[in-house]
């Protein structure tokens, strides 16, 4: 688990504060409420990347939904908290919550081979949750067309410069995945390549 802040106070400067190893979860949690009731007044970036609500057991337990519900609703109590104290210090701020993948509910809870891939299974593993909280003052440029988790700093960089500085830069075309159970080229152009759903959109009008 790393921390990192970003301080531009006339010079760029970059800490990095490795906890994830180091502490247990509510040690954790303490920590990063200790950085983000910070009340200096330099502009901060501050990447935190929790361990809840986590990844499912892969084994498909008979109480797996119920499971996922209760670290879902710890998750969701620890984020509501952390808004209000990132508010409390800037109401100005920019927050980012995004989960990092899906909950791995279906199936077998796991990686799935490629012959057995399917829209729901993808869906399933690659829905992730995202909400972004902009500042009154930016409402008029909330972008509507982020498609993929890589381009959230590339719409927030180019809103705040004002400018597309970081445009055309991320494919959208194709999931890499070093896994070899999830092939390279998964997803190309939004149609799935593999499985029993091949050649079928992933994306779809009603999603």
């Amino acid at each position: 688990m790393r921390i990192a802040l970003s301080i531009l106070g006339g010079t760029e400067r970059l800490s990095t504060i490795d906890i994830f190893n180091h502490y247990e979860y509510d040690e954790w949690v303490s920590e990063k409420r200790t950085i983000l009731q910070d009340t200096s007044k330099d502009h901060k970036f501050v990447y935190a990347h929790s361990i809840m609500p986590n990844h499912s057991s892969y084994k498909c337990l008979p109480n797996e939904i119920e499971l996922f519900k209760k670290r879902l609703q710890t998750a969701n109590k620890e984020i509501k908290i952390d808004i209000k104290t990132i508010l409390e210090q800037d109401k100005e701020a920019i927050i980012v919550v995004a989960g990092d993948h899906g909950a791995y509910l279906t199936e077998n809870c796991g990686y799935i081979q490629p012959e057995n891939i399917t829209r729901e299974t993808l869906l399933d593993r690659y829905s992730n949750f995202l909400a972004i909280k902009f500042p009154e003052s930016l409402h008029q440029s909330i972008p509507n067309n982020i498609n993929i988790t890589q381009e959230i700093l590339q719409k927030i960089i180019n809103i705040l410069f004002d400018d597309n500085i970081l445009s055309n830069t991320i494919s959208q075309k194709t999931i890499e995945y070093s896994n070899a159970l999830f092939p390279s080229g998964l997803i190309n152009d939004n149609i799935i390549q593999y499985g029993r759903d091949k050649n079928i959109l992933l994306r779809q009008n009603n999603d």
